[in-house]
């Protein structure tokens, strides 16, 4: 504890350290030391960085550095999502007549997505061995709940436009990149197939096989610490501005002076040592106006 403490005294500024430096290491020496003790140095320490215009951008770059720590580290407790996708198109036979209809093209998409990706069919996958997924989730989720939100969450079938067919990107994620793969790789045959029983003149083509992700499409953790040290850095400025704006600071007066200023206070008929100081600046501006004059 005592090395925590000595660290966060480096919060403090340089003038400080060198006149009580000495002072605060002997008793952090002699004292019995928590957490509560570590957390009140912190605050000491903030406290005293605010109270100077010139440690405004220390304050500011102090609570960026904080909030880009804590975002990235907090990045870490989200599972990674590797995402793998595979592109097929439909396209027609080379014996039929015709031009391609998109329309036609789209609905017989669609009736093939909606038999590739059923409950029933997604349900199969997941509780495929081979596959294993969300082994968690099945342990406190009914499968239908788990298929509802591979469905929504985690499976895509998106179309982009191109001449002469119907091109679409299928894609998985998953924290297995392998095991996303894997599970495209399924899609994609289920889709032949799909087409295959479908009645009419379209064919499915593969385009560009899945391949295993490298790298994760989330969390992306620098963007992450990126965001969180500006989202603390604003908040640092902005706790500082509040605390100025609301904030009063006791003026600090030798003993001679504090008694004599409570001797005014008390034989001038005043109600507090504030109306006292007002007095005298309302006086002082006075004799300013009549020296202008």
């Amino acid at each position: 504890m005592r090395r925590w403490i000595g660290w966060a005294a480096y919060l403090y500024p340089t003038e400080w350290r060198r006149r009580y430096g000495a002072e605060f290491d002997a008793l952090l020496d002699d004292a019995s030391l928590q957490w509560l003790d570590l957390a009140d140095v912190v605050r000491g320490a903030l406290i005293m960085r605010m109270t100077t215009w010139n440690s405004y951008w220390k304050t500011g770059a102090m609570a960026a550095i904080a909030g880009a720590v804590l975002a990235a580290a907090a990045s870490f407790a989200i599972r990674e999502q590797y995402v793998a996708v595979a592109t097929v198109q439909l396209v027609k036979r080379p014996d039929a007549g015709g031009a391609p209809d998109r329309v036609q093209f789209e609905r017989y998409l669609r009736a093939a997505e909606s038999g590739v990706l059923s409950r029933d069919k997604l349900i199969g996958l997941i509780q495929d061995p081979d596959l294993d997924l969300y082994r968690e989730e099945r342990q406190h989720m009914p499968l239908e709940a788990i298929a509802e939100e591979m469905y929504r969450k985690h499976v895509r079938v998106f179309i982009y436009p191109a001449p002469g067919g119907l091109p679409f990107r299928i894609s998985f994620s998953d924290s297995d990149p392998v095991r996303a793969r894997e599970v495209v790789d399924r899609l994609t045959a289920s889709f032949e197939a799909q087409m295959t029983r479908e009645p009419g003149d379209l064919v499915l083509h593969v385009l560009e096989q899945p391949l295993t992700p490298v790298t994760p499409l989330y969390p992306a953790r620098g963007s992450v610490a990126i965001a969180g040290g500006f989202a603390g850095l604003t908040i640092g400025l902005l706790s500082v501005l509040f605390w100025r704006r609301t904030r009063s600071y006791p003026v600090l007066l030798p003993a001679e002076t504090r008694a004599f200023v409570y001797s005014q206070v008390g034989h001038g008929g005043y109600s507090s040592v504030s109306d006292y100081i007002r007095e005298l600046i309302r006086a002082d501006e006075q004799r300013k106006s009549s020296a202008h004059s």
